[in-house]
């Protein structure tokens, strides 16, 4: 949703700024050069300021269209584009480049900036999730949190991982990794909680709904199975 609130945004201040209604940039005033040269580059820097709004624009409505088609990998690719435009965007239009030195500075502080973003966040959401029991809760921490209550659970260990057919809502997939809601194979609905790497699932059954979930290795997905078998289901 977000992604397609900036497009929106990005396309509506291009076409304010691009009819005149809107100074969205700065033109520094220079003694060395005359009026009409001045004028030239109030409209060159007006061209730039409109062409990169658009092109912020453009950039967010991919990473939304890209975000509802479950396409989490690349949704976040043009989420880092647009930071990267939107810091280059900013140098451009409110601090004087000079130089070529400081254009060039402009705009590897936007790609330093886009590749950060990307790192950092398709990073975080598909590390490993972690669980621990609090209070009758199973409370899951890492790429995607979450609480399932078990009281009246019915938990069990499945020798393969479930069968997806198809995604209920968006989700997160990635080299094996698979969150979110889905309708299975067999029929059922369920949220995943799958960390590529185990070959096995615990299967949990409550008031809540159906879920299934893995660590990062088998070992660590029978560990989950062992610590949710020693807590008393009332």
């Amino acid at each position: 949703m977000l992604p397609i609130l900036l497009a929106v945004a990005m396309a509506a201040l291009g076409y304010l700024t691009q009819t005149g209604k809107l100074t969205l940039f700065v033109t520094y005033y220079n003694p060395d050069l005359s009026e009409e040269e001045m004028q030239e580059m109030e409209a060159k820097r007006k061209t730039s300021a409109v062409r990169s709004l658009y092109l912020m624009g453009a950039a967010a409505a991919v990473s939304g269209v890209l975000s509802l088609c479950n396409l989490y990998f690349y949704k976040e690719l043009f989420m880092g584009i647009y930071l990267g435009l939107f810091v280059r965007f900013l140098c451009k239009t409110f601090v004087s480049a000079g130089t070529k030195t400081m254009k060039l500075v402009f705009v590897l502080a936007g790609i330093l900036t886009g590749f950060l973003y990307f790192s950092v966040s398709f990073t975080f959401a598909f590390s490993p999730n972690s669980y621990t029991v609090q209070d009758g809760t199973l409370v899951i921490a890492g790429g995607e949190k979450g609480e399932v209550p078990l009281s009246g659970a019915k938990i069990t260990l499945q020798s393969e991982l479930p069968q997806r057919q198809k995604a209920e809502s968006q989700v997160k997939e990635f080299n094996g990794t698979f969150r979110g809601q889905y309708l299975l194979a067999n029929g059922e609905s369920a949220h995943l909680y799958l960390n590529g790497g185990s070959g096995c699932a615990v299967r949990l059954e409550g008031e809540s709904g159906i879920y299934y979930f893995t660590g990062a290795s088998d070992e660590e997905t029978k560990e989950l199975y062992a610590l949710l078998g020693g807590t008393i289901v009332e």
